[in-house]
C-alpha cells in the first residue's frame, strides 16, 4: 500500500503492463494515471483505457507478446534478442564475492534448482550427482537461488566430493545477473533466473519441466533444453502430479545434462573427451 501511495503522489501520464492478468492491471487504476495499457489476456480490460488486441497463435512466445505491446505503442521492432547489461558496480561485488570464497568465474557452474512450484523441480539426488561429475571436471559449484532455496542448496552440496558454495539468498537481482555474466555457466529449472540467464548472454541448460517451451524457452543458441512432456502437456500443476510415476522433470538423466552442458560450454569445449566424467 505504501509503494502504490507514492506511485500515485507521482501523478504520471501512462502506465504499460506487460504481464496482460488481473493482479497487476487492478491497481494501475487505483493509481489514477490517465492511460493505462496491457494486453489484458487474463482479465482485467475493464480497468484499462488501450487493450493491446490478442497476439495471433503463430506469436505465442512471451517475448513476442511484450514485442506486440511496444508495437502497439508505435516502437515496433522484430529483433527477440534478449540484452540486459549488468552495474559494473554489480559486476564488481561478484567477483569479490567470488574471490571470498576462492571461486574462479572462468571454471565456476553455477546451479538454480529452485522454482516457486514443486513439480518444476529436479530431483535434489541427480542435482547432486551432477555436483560429483562437475567437480571431477576440476570446476567449481556455486548453487545460487532465494533465501527459500538456502536448504535445498545445502542439501544439494552434501553429497559432493568436494566443498561447493552456498550463495543462496546472498545475490540481489543484479548481482544474479552479473553472476551470469562472468561464469563459465548455468544449470537451472524452468524459473525466473534462467530468463536472467539468458538475457546476461550466459552458455548452459535449462531443465523445463510441465511449462510450455514453446512460449517460455530460452531464445539464445547458448542455452540447451531439455524437455520430456508427459500426456497431459501443457501441465499447470500446481498440487499434486497427476502422472507421479512419470514425472516429467525425473526422466531427465543427469547423463543428458552432462552431455547437452559439452555441447553449450565453451570451457568444457576446450576438455579432452577422456576426462569426461559422464
Amino acid at each position: 500500500l505504501k509503494v502504490a501511495l507514492s506511485i500515485r503522489r507521482e501523478k504520471y501520464d501512462m502506465v504499460v503492463d506487460l504481464r496482460g492478468d488481473l493482479l497487476t492491471i487492478l491497481p494501475m487504476a487505483f493509481w489514477g494515471i490517465p492511460r493505462r495499457v496491457a494486453r489484458a489476456s487474463r482479465g482485467g480490460a475493464f480497468a484499462l483505457t488501450d487493450m493491446v488486441p490478442p497476439p495471433a497463435k503463430s506469436r505465442c512466445h512471451e517475448v513476442d507478446r511484450t514485442l506486440d505491446v511496444a508495437a502497439f505503442l508505435g516502437a515496433k521492432s522484430d529483433d527477440r534478442h534478449l540484452d540486459i547489461k549488468a552495474p559494473p558496480e554489480a559486476i564488481r561485488h561478484v567477483f569479490t564475492l567470488f574471490a571470498d570464497h576462492s571461486l574462479n568465474p572462468a571454471r565456476t557452474i553455477l546451479l538454480s534448482p529452485g522454482t516457486q512450484w514443486r513439480w518444476r523441480m529436479w530431483p535434489i539426488e541427480k542435482f547432486s550427482e551432477l555436483v560429483i561429475k562437475l567437480q571431477r571436471w576440476q570446476l567449481s559449484v556455486a548453487v545460487i537461488g532465494g533465501i527459500q532455496d538456502v536448504s535445498v542448496a545445502d542439501s544439494i552440496l552434501r553429497y559432493g566430493e568436494l566443498p561447493g558454495v552456498n550463495l543462496a539468498g546472498k545475490l540481489s537481482l543484479v548481482e544474479l545477473l552479473a553472476a551470469f555474466r562472468i561464469s563459465a555457466g548455468f544449470i537451472s529449472v524452468e524459473s525466473g533466473p534462467a530468463q536472467l540467464a539468458v538475457a546476461s548472454g550466459a552458455y548452459g541448460v535449462v531443465l523445463f519441466g510441465p511449462g510450455e517451451q514453446e512460449c517460455f524457452g530460452p531464445l539464445s543458441d547458448r542455452i540447451g533444453v531439455i524437455q520430456y512432456p508427459c500426456s497431459l502437456h501443457p501441465c499447470y500443476q500446481r498440487g499434486d502430479c497427476r502422472r507421479p510415476n512419470d514425472w516429467c522433470m525425473d526422466r531427465i538423466s543427469v547423463e543428458e545434462v552432462i552431455m547437452e552442458l559439452t555441447e553449450r560450454l565453451p570451457i568444457l569445449k576446450e576438455l579432452d573427451n577422456n576426462d569426461s566424467p559422464a
